[in-house]
């Protein structure tokens, strides 16, 4: 026999013959149906890990499990996301699979960097610095040190150090920020500097004079002491030099010390020291 319209449940037939003899059956009927899934996300900033993803199921009750592609099997919203794409896959009762994904992309960001990371330029020459940026919104611009900068709020200033310098530049919006370096390496070209050891202050117009050689010399001391340690003479510029005299009057043949004092235009410092020859 055949039975319609019935619903959703456990239905058993029992027949039994002439004899008494009975045999038994049952079958489950049931509802045709399936599962609406759906997925809403919230964008990552930054490209940082603040993204959310909520999984919609119209019928939780026939859901028999779930898992996410981040290996989550009990939570319908997963966040603290990075920038990806996020897959969930969703069993009901009947073993019927259910799948849908969702991309989450970033907004706000900042992408900033140098290449090359450093340039070289000859002293006194500039060079206009261009650093390699992309944004989403209206951003500020710091730049340091401002040390010889021609502007510290501008994204392509002119840098003129006179040292090797490391400048960093920071860029910002109302959400996210990002910084990078560039080293500036100076080429000086200098001249190391010579003390000579011995002069002839005799008006033979050869080594008349005790000067000191180099350059790149910003700054300098010179003093020069006699045998009982009295200071004879002083310089505080290298044209300025030590005609042998002493008081208006020659000094005496004979050896002499000195201590010099250089601070050069790289920003280094050095101290000499030793002793120079009169002769006549």
């Amino acid at each position: 026999s055949t039975l319609f319209g019935v619903e959703a449940g456990w239905y058993y037939l029992t027949i039994t013959d002439q004899s008494g003899c009975y045999a038994t059956d049952s079958v489950e009927i049931l509802t045709n149906y399936s599962l609406i899934l759906s997925l809403s996300g919230q964008t990552s900033s930054c490209i940082v890990a603040n993204g959310q993803v909520t999984a919609s199921i119209s019928d939780t009750s026939i859901v028999d499990y779930f898992y996410w592609s981040t290996g989550d099997s009990t939570n319908l919203t997963i966040d603290n996301l990075w920038p990806n794409n996020y897959i969930i896959s969703v069993i009901d009762t009947m073993g019927c699979i259910y799948t849908d994904s969702i991309e989450i992309s970033t907004y706000n960001n900042i992408d900033l960097f140098f290449n090359p990371t450093s340039v070289s330029i000859a002293e006194g020459d500039s060079v206009q610095l261009f650093p390699y940026f992309s944004g989403d919104s209206s951003f500020t611009i710091t730049w340091s040190p401002p040390t010889d900068l021609s502007c510290v709020n501008c994204l392509n200033p002119y840098a003129s150090p006179m040292s090797n310098m490391v400048y960093t530049i920071l860029v910002a919006n109302d959400y996210c920020s990002d910084s990078s370096t560039i080293t500036i390496e100076v080429d000086k070209n200098c001249i190391d500097v010579f003390v000579p050891t011995i002069f002839s202050p005799n008006n033979d117009e050869l080594n008349d004079t005790w000067e000191i050689f180099g350059s790149c010399i910003l700054k300098m001391n010179l003093s020069v002491f006699n045998h009982w340690g009295n200071q004879i003479f002083e310089s505080n510029a290298q044209n300025i030099n030590w005609d042998g005299t002493y008081q208006g009057s020659l000094v005496p043949v004979g050896q002499y010390s000195y201590q010099l004092f250089i601070e050069f235009s790289y920003g280094t410092t050095e101290v000499f020291s030793g002793f120079v020859q009169v002769t006549y």
